[in-house]
Formats: C-alpha cells, structure tokens, sequence
C-alpha cells in the first residue's frame, strides 16, 4: 500500500538511520490538497482500521470534507510521512482542543510499524507542532488500551500517562507530553 509522493520542498523535519539505527530514515512534510487520495487509502487500510480507535472505514464524500478541514493550519497539523525518496509511510496529525494543547494522531502503513518508525515520527511531530504552535503546552494522546505497540512507542517518544479514577471504565488511555520551559518537549 505504499505511494509515491512528488517531493515537497515543506519538508518540515528528516531523520536518518544515525539517529535511530533500526528506524528507516524519513521526512516530515505538511499535507495538501493533492494528498487526499492517498490519505483516503491509508485510512481504509483493513490493518489500520483493525488499530484505530473507531475501528470504521468512511466514505469518500465525509473523507474529503474531513480532508479540507485539517488543511486549516491554525487548528491543524497534518504531516505526510515519506521515505526519503518519496514513498508514502503514514500520517501524523495535531489538532488544537482548548487554548494550549493539542491531541496527537498517528497512522503508519504495517511495513513501517515495528522498527522504531513511530517513536521517531511522534518526536518530529511533537517538535514541529511546538514550533508552529507557540502556545502549545501540551500534545494528548488517546490510545486504544488493548494497542500495546502504540502505547509503548508513546511512553518512549517521552508521553506520559495521565491517571484517571474510573480508569477502567475507559477503552483509551490518555497520555501527554508538555512542553517545558524553554520550549522542548519535557520527559515527566
């Protein structure tokens, strides 16, 4: 199911296998409008659907009114993830909730997931968000409990979780990273 995307020059952020040895290298680059299709596909994918937390497919028309909304860049961070020569590995997207944070989401296609990918991508992510976003405080992650793939890859990209009293009665973990004071991302 992977794609080849024309490259961007919004590349936003790239990593290479000398900063994580077993992560494939890849890019960051914001969404546009020519990427629906794609996205349209990813997120029909059987196995991602079997992962996410509404465990649904959707249709086109709802897809694509979707797909414009996250293009507004104020309330949104879309992010295509490529390889380096362009091929379509998965998306990550902030969305702004309330006045300082954002809720993370990512979907990455099965070939990718398992080799450190995620935990990279949410850091580059998280980093850009914080950049272009100079209020955020914090990113929030909710996390199918039963994923214990996503849950570990947050814990390590440095999200912590957030406790709550009736913890059980939830089918989604919350997790967050917040920003620190001098601007990075801070490891609770």
């Amino acid at each position: 199911m992977a794609s080849n995307f024309p490259r961007s020059d919004k590349d936003l952020h790239s990593v290479g296998a000398t900063t994580l040895q077993t992560t494939p290298p890849f890019c960051l680059r914001s969404a546009t409008y020519q990427d629906r299709e794609w996205t349209f596909q990813w997120r029909n994918d059987p196995w991602l659907v079997s992962q996410s937390p509404s465990g649904k497919q959707v249709d086109w028309e709802d897809h694509t009114c979707w797909f414009s909304e996250v293009l507004d860049t104020e309330l949104h961070l879309l992010l295509i993830v490529e390889s380096q020569d362009g091929t379509g590995m998965g998306t990550v997207r902030l969305d702004k909730t309330g006045r300082d944070r954002a809720i993370i989401a990512i979907s990455l296609l099965r070939p990718y997931v398992g080799k450190g990918l995620g935990v990279a991508v949410l850091g580059a992510a998280c980093a850009a968000g914080f950049a272009q976003w100079p209020w955020l405080a914090s990113v929030h992650a909710y996390i199918r409990k039963d994923n214990q793939r996503s849950l570990r890859a947050f814990k390590k990209a440095g999200f912590t979780p957030i406790l709550r009293k009736k913890e059980a009665s939830f089918s989604l973990s919350e997790m967050v990273l917040r920003r620190s004071i001098s601007g990075e991302a801070r490891h609770e």
